[in-house]
C-alpha cells in the first residue's frame, strides 16, 4: 500500500519526466525543420549554379543572372535569392 508521501513524490517525478520529454520533442522538431530548410536551400543554390554554368557565353552572365536585391525563388516562395558576379 502506498503512503501519502509516496504519491506526491511519484507525481513530481512524473511531471519532471513529462516536461523533459516535451522539451526534447520541441528541440527535435526544430532540428528537423532547420535541416529540411537547409537542404532545400542547398538544392536551390545548386540549381542556380547549374543555370549559370549553362549560360551561352561568359560575357552574358552579368546581364542574365545578376540580381542587385534579393528576389523570391519561384519554386520555393519562402526563400529569397541574390546572385552576385565578381
Amino acid at each position: 500500500m502506498t503512503t501519502t508521501v509516496e504519491i506526491p513524490v511519484w507525481l513530481l517525478i512524473l511531471g519532471g519526466v513529462l516536461v523533459s520529454m516535451a522539451t526534447l520533442t520541441a528541440r527535435f522538431v526544430r532540428v528537423v525543420t532547420d535541416t529540411g530548410a537547409r537542404s532545400r536551400g542547398l538544392q536551390i543554390a545548386a540549381k542556380r549554379l547549374e543555370d549559370v554554368k549553362a549560360a551561352p557565353t561568359y560575357a552574358s552572365i552579368d546581364s542574365l543572372f545578376v540580381e542587385a536585391l534579393p528576389v523570391r525563388v519561384p519554386e520555393a516562395p519562402t526563400f529569397r535569392r541574390q546572385t552576385l558576379v565578381q
